[in-house]
């Protein structure tokens, strides 16, 4: 399942060199996939506090996690489940991609330590769920991370066991009144994200810092744009 993820995210990511692209081509006309992020309500090791978002624009905004256990964290995983917030019935949310991996320092032999420690990722690139829209036939999405995995460094891994149809729930538990906002997801609007080739994010061109502030939720529009002929998602953070 990892190594599945892992080349998807690979294909995604070979995709969006064509769409980095400066600010000056976006208009404020242009048709946008509306995202809404947030975290799924769960019983787990490593709990996800809320989001850091960039000052800047061109950041990626910050997960912030922190360790409920007394044990040391050596790596955790995380999924984020993409889906329309308006099709709750009969609709599987996407899972987008498994988001984690090794101890970013990798001088250190665990990413957390024990009892309540806190750290905050920059992994949550607002184009890789943009990225989606045409799996999920949709321009609103609505998206959840949650834990999957956690491995401590004592060697015992502790694992979802809520299941595939578990965690979609959690996705549709999560959804909120802001996620329908932002967005028409109209007929010409999925005819139009068919064509829809990859993702991309506008470059700032200057360093990003996060707000100190924790928040809940965050939302991000990436307006549609076509470059050379193809069209492309290009989100700002």
């Amino acid at each position: 399942m990892r190594i599945l993820e892992a080349q998807m995210l690979r294909t995604v990511i070979a995709g969006l060199t064509a769409f980095v692209v400066a600010s000056a081509i976006l208009s404020g006309d242009n048709p946008a996939v509306a995202i809404l992020v947030t975290s799924a309500k769960q019983d787990c090791p490593v709990q996800i506090r809320g989001f850091k978002l960039p000052q800047k624009v061109g950041g990626p905004p910050l997960l912030v996690v922190h360790n409920a256990t007394e044990k040391e964290v050596r790596v955790f995983y995380v999924s984020g489940y993409v889906g329309n917030p308006r099709k709750l019935k009969g609709f599987d949310p996407q899972v987008g991609f498994i988001l984690g991996g090794e101890p970013p320092d990798s001088t250190k032999e665990s990413q957390l330590a024990p009892s309540g420690a806190e750290v905050a990722y920059g992994v949550l690139k607002s184009h890789n769920f943009a990225n989606l829209a045409k799996n999920v036939n949709s321009n609103c999405l609505h998206v959840a991370v949650l834990v999957t995995t956690v491995e401590f460094s004592d060697g015992s891994v502790w694992e979802s066991q809520a299941g595939r149809e578990a965690n979609q729930d959690l996705w549709r538990n999560s959804i909120r009144a802001e996620s329908m906002k932002g967005c028409e997801n109209s007929e010409e609007m999925e005819e139009t994200l068919k064509e829809l080739d990859s993702a991309g994010y506008r470059e700032s061109g200057m360093p990003t810092n996060a707000s100190p502030e924790l928040v809940q939720y965050y939302t991000v529009s990436c307006p549609l744009v076509k470059l050379e002929g193809r069209l492309g998602a290009v989100c700002s953070q």
